[in-house]
Formats: C-alpha cells, sequence, structure tokens
C-alpha cells in the first residue's frame, strides 16, 4: 500500500492572514510566465501550497481521459462554492499585479457546475464527498495572472495494521 497523508485546512477555517508567498521564479509548467509559489503558515505548521478540505454534493462523475469529471448543482453547495470564491479572490487580490488581468479559474470551473479531480480511481455515485483543493501559487505571463490549483478526493483507507498490534509498537 502507498499512503500519502495530507493536511488540509477545513474551508470554514481558512484565515488569509496565514497566506506567504516566495520569490518569483520562471514558471516549468507555464512557457514565457512565472510562478509564485504560496505558503500557509500558523504557529504550528507550515504547509507548501494551502490544502483546502471541503464537502460538495454530487449529482454524478464522468470520467474524461485520465480525469474524473464531478459534477453539482450549486443550489446545493452555494456555500462552500462562494468560499471558494471568496478564498480565490482573497489570495489573487494579495498579489494584485498592474496592468495585468486576473484569471478567475476556481470560480469559471464551479460557475460550469463540474470540478476535475485526479487521482481517482474508484468513485461511485455517493451524494457528498470530502474534496481537498491544493492552491500551489500563482502563475503570471504577463498578461494574466491566477492560482495553479487541483482538486483531489479524500480518500479513506482501513490500514491492515490492528489497534492491539500498535500498542505493541508503541510500549
Amino acid at each position: 500500500y502507498i499512503t500519502v497523508m495530507i493536511v488540509s485546512i477545513p474551508i470554514s477555517n481558512f484565515n488569509e492572514s496565514h497566506l506567504y508567498f516566495s520569490d518569483v521564479i520562471k514558471n516549468i509548467v507555464i512557457s514565457d510566465s512565472t510562478f509564485i509559489r504560496l505558503y500557509y503558515s500558523t504557529k504550528d505548521l507550515t504547509t507548501s501550497g494551502v490544502f483546502i478540505s471541503f464537502p460538495l454534493n454530487v449529482s454524478s462523475f464522468e470520467r474524461t481521459y485520465n480525469k474524473i469529471k464531478c459534477n453539482f448543482k450549486t443550489k446545493l453547495n452555494q456555500n462552500v462554492i462562494t468560499a471558494l470564491i471568496n478564498i480565490e479572490k482573497e489570495i489573487i487580490k494579495k498579489i494584485n499585479y498592474e496592468n495585468i488581468q486576473p484569471v478567475f479559474s476556481i470560480k469559471e470551473q464551479l460557475e460550469q457546475e463540474f470540478i476535475k479531480l485526479f487521482n481517482l480511481t474508484n468513485y461511485n455515485n455517493t451524494s457528498v464527498i470530502t474534496l481537498v483543493c491544493k492552491i500551489s501559487g500563482i502563475w503570471n505571463n504577463n498578461t494574466n495572472y491566477g492560482l495553479t490549483c487541483k482538486f483531489y478526493p479524500v480518500v479513506k483507507y482501513d490500514h491492515p495494521v490492528s489497534d492491539s498490534s500498535l500498542s505493541e509498537v508503541f510500549k
């Protein structure tokens, strides 16, 4: 088994005062552009990127190439959608490049009532799932700028070690 642990912030606990930015570097994903890595730092923890968890009421899933399209209805998810759009606006507002147009890609995707998910191999038509939005940083191509982000499902795995065997390990 490969297990990955991601520390995420519940969407209701996001606080823009914990955002920090690295120096501008050359973007290796988008040609002729720059990238600023985003950090989220509290007194207890610093993460490279911001990981925001939230519940989503899902209407259906569709496989499209190597991604899963997670369809939803705005009216059933209005609070989460509003919070995600506001977080995107807050982060972009902190950079505020002059004479360069911001691109609100999270907002644009949510307005289409779907989210593209990465790393989801097993899915069913569960009505409510928990997702993590990973915001890595901000790209800038001197015409536009916006957030680099991906959405991942939270998948709970049953660990093969029982609680009783763990007590033996930690004696």
